[in-house]
This record gives C-alpha cells, sequence and structure tokens, in this order.
C-alpha cells in the first residue's frame, strides 16, 4: 500500500502554509479549491436547461467530493479530476492541511446555519481501503461505508435514513426512488442546509405581500422583506445588471443578488456567468438602497455525473477504465456510479436585530436619506443569486418563481 494516504498530524490554522507559499490563507483556499472555476459555469448552465426552473447548487462542495476521489484515483482518473477543477499539480499534503482548516470553518454552527452530511457508498463486493476511509472521514468529513447495492431499495433507503439522523428535521430523503440498481459500484451523496442568518435583520413588521413576476404574462403573489439601508451596491452595463450585497452574520459571508435590469433579461446575464461571479469585491460601494427582497425555500436535487463528464471527468464513471484502487479494489475494479447532491436554502428575515442604517464597513453610523433619494432594488423579477461564505462562494442559484420550492435537475 502507498503511503500517501497516511493521516498527518491536524493543523487548525492553514496559516502556515501560506506564509511558507508567501501569499495570504485566503488566496491560498481560492487558487487551491475555491476559485470560481469552469466547474461552476458549466454545472449552472446544464442546470438552468427549463426557463421557469428553480435551482440552487455547490459547485464548492462538489470540489471537496472530487477532492477526496482525488486522493484515491490514478492515472487518467486522477488527472482529469485535476484538470477540471483547475490544478493540474496539487500537492497532496498540502491539500489534506487546506481542505480540513477551511471544512472546519465552514462547520461552525454558531456562525451559520448550516447542516451538510456526505457520504462515499461502496460496493460490499469490494475491499475498501482502510486508509482512505480515514483521510476522507479525518480530512473531507465524508463518511465512507460499504454498501450492498444487490437489494437496490433496501440500499436506497439505508442511504436516507443515515441523511434523516444526519440532518434532523431538514433533509427527509435524498436519493431519488428507482436510481439505485443492483450493479451499482459506488454512490457518493452530498446534502446541505443553509439558512441565512443576517448581520442586520429585515424587519418583520415590514414585510408584505406583492407581485413576482415570473412570465410576461404570470405573476404570483409572494411576501417580500423590505428594508431601506445602506448596503454595498455596484451595477454594470457589461452586464446589463445590478448587484446587491446583503451581509450575513460572520464576516466576509453574503448573499450577493444579482438583478437583470430589463424584467425577463435572466437568459442574458445567464451568458455572462464568468464576469457575473468574478466581479471583485472593490467594485462594490456602500449605497443607500431601498430594497425589497422575496422570501423563498429553494431544494434541488442534481445528479452531477452528466456535468462532470461533460468536464471531462469521463474515466471516474467509465466501468472497467476507472483508476480507484487507493479507494478499493485493483485497478479497473472500482468506478462511480452517481455523485448525488441536495442543496436547500431558506431566506427569510433571521438575523441580529440592530440598527439598518449602520455601515459596518468602517463602523460609522450613517444618517438614513429619505427613500426618494435611495437607489431601487425591487427583486421583483428573476434574479440569480451566489452566497459566499469567508469570501468563498459555496452556493450558486437562481429564482424564477418564488412559489416553487423543490426541483429535480
Amino acid at each position: 500500500m502507498s503511503g500517501e494516504l497516511e493521516e498527518e498530524p491536524f493543523i487548525p490554522e492553514y496559516m502556515h502554509l501560506a506564509n511558507l507559499l508567501h501569499i495570504s490563507a485566503p488566496e491560498l483556499l481560492n487558487r487551491l479549491i475555491t476559485e470560481p472555476s469552469l466547474l461552476h459555469v458549466v454545472s449552472y448552465s446544464k442546470c438552468r436547461e427549463g426557463e421557469e426552473k428553480n435551482f440552487v447548487i455547490s459547485p464548492f462542495l462538489v470540489n471537496i467530493i472530487l477532492l477526496s476521489m482525488h486522493l484515491g484515483a490514478k492515472g487518467d482518473t486522477l488527472n482529469q479530476i485535476q484538470v477540471a477543477m483547475g490544478h493540474t499539480n496539487i500537492d497532496r499534503k498540502n491539500l489534506k492541511r487546506t481542505a480540513k482548516a477551511l471544512l472546519h470553518v465552514l462547520k461552525d454552527e454558531d456562525i451559520y446555519v448550516f447542516a451538510s452530511a456526505q457520504k462515499i457508498c461502496v460496493t460490499s463486493a469490494k475491499d475498501l481501503k482502510k486508509n482512505f476511509k480515514i483521510v476522507a472521514e479525518g480530512v473531507f468529513y465524508i463518511d465512507v461505508e460499504s454498501l450492498d447495492f444487490r437489494d437496490a431499495e433496501k440500499a436506497e433507503e439505508k442511504i436516507n435514513t443515515w441523511i434523516r439522523s444526519e440532518t434532523p428535521g431538514v433533509v427527509h430523503w435524498m436519493v431519488p426512488p428507482r436510481l439505485l440498481t443492483a450493479d451499482c459500484n459506488m454512490v457518493v451523496v452530498n446534502t446541505v442546509y443553509f439558512e441565512a442568518d443576517w448581520k442586520v435583520r429585515f424587519k418583520e413588521l415590514h414585510t408584505s405581500r406583492q407581485g413576482f413576476s415570473v412570465r410576461p404574462d404570470y405573476d404570483v403573489e409572494v411576501e417580500f422583506m423590505h428594508s431601506l439601508a445602506y448596503y454595498q451596491y455596484y451595477e454594470t452595463p457589461e452586464v446589463n445588471a445590478r448587484f446587491l450585497k446583503l451581509a450575513l452574520k460572520e464576516d466576509n459571508s453574503f448573499l450577493i443578488i444579482v438583478l437583470p435590469n430589463e424584467k425577463f433579461g435572466l437568459a442574458d446575464i445567464e451568458s455572462k456567468m464568468d464576469a457575473v461571479i468574478s466581479v471583485p469585491d472593490e467594485q462594490f460601494r456602500f449605497q443607500h438602497v431601498k430594497g425589497a427582497v422575496p422570501k423563498y425555500i429553494i431544494s434541488t436535487i442534481i445528479d452531477w455525473r452528466e456535468t462532470l463528464m461533460e468536464l471531462g471527468v469521463r474515466r471516474l464513471f467509465t466501468e472497467h477504465e476507472a483508476q480507484l484502487q487507493e479507494i478499493a479494489g485493483d485497478p479497473g475494479a472500482l468506478h462511480l456510479n452517481h455523485l448525488i447532491q441536495r442543496v436547500i436554502i431558506r431566506i427569510n428575515e433571521k438575523g441580529v436585530d440592530s440598527d439598518p442604517t449602520y455601515c459596518s464597513q468602517k463602523n460609522i453610523p450613517r444618517p438614513c436619506l429619505p427613500s426618494s433619494q435611495a437607489r431601487e432594488f425591487i427583486a421583483d423579477h428573476p434574479f440569480l443569486f451566489y452566497i459566499k461564505l469567508r469570501n468563498v462562494i459555496v452556493f450558486i442559484g437562481r429564482l424564477t418563481n418564488p412559489t416553487r420550492t423543490e426541483e429535480v435537475v
């Protein structure tokens, strides 16, 4: 057995590694596993097929799973994973330290209402490698288990039961019916629930019902949260959209709404995804904004198999060709059948009860201007959004109809 997967002492912070490379710790994380990449753009494009479909996905968490696969892969399988992630020379030793530090931050339940669970299920017909299980569970917080897929219905129920136990009262099922078959070799499931916890809460007494335009001939009436406050704001003719940053409780964490200037211009800004998710933070300026944002819940289930294969990760999913001998079995004995992700986000008034005229950037209270002098940001038509946690894009999605909650894409 190769010694590459031996567990190393955990370094709680990644500053030491960053100092060795003479870059900041956030920059290190962005370069290694969190930088917006082709995975964000391609996966978003695949999901948007269907004009009125809401969805939210987490390419970031798929990257984490690919990193765990990276540690179990060899040859062309390994090379294809690295190319898809946009990093062709990942040092495995540094990778484990960095990933563990970052995921430790994201699992801080005092900062986020954030419940997640991920599991790699390997057919019980193959001998699971102990070292891979140790690293996957200890570094990436991914549970690894041998599972008998010969009774596919029983395997499905076992996964769903485990998900329910890991996310009490949040996620009740994970694997779509009849997806698993008796000849499954390996299945990965990843679920996450996120509820916004604002730095400055929306006042419930200001919440009211109003129209949201789904199509030119179809509006729905939903609850909108209203606020007159200083927000980080940006607009650009290049994208033909306005950007609003809603600060979450933790520093450097935001929901960014990208609202088309044209009422039904979402498809146009979606065609410019590179520009949309790459706006530098310094472009945003604190502006006095009269904002209205719908309350919504989105639950999305996606099998990443097709998207990853489109990105060139083919060997991983190909029977007799995948080289995953560091996970189980011999070369060609194991391949991935499905990578299923379920993401649930909830956007409501929840947050810290404080003065919304307070400018958190400089800790300088600012007087509230008359609403007639404020910029208007009324999110009453389809928009794109992404969520940054500590400057990492963890979620990306769109809202086209706030009355629809659950989608399988």
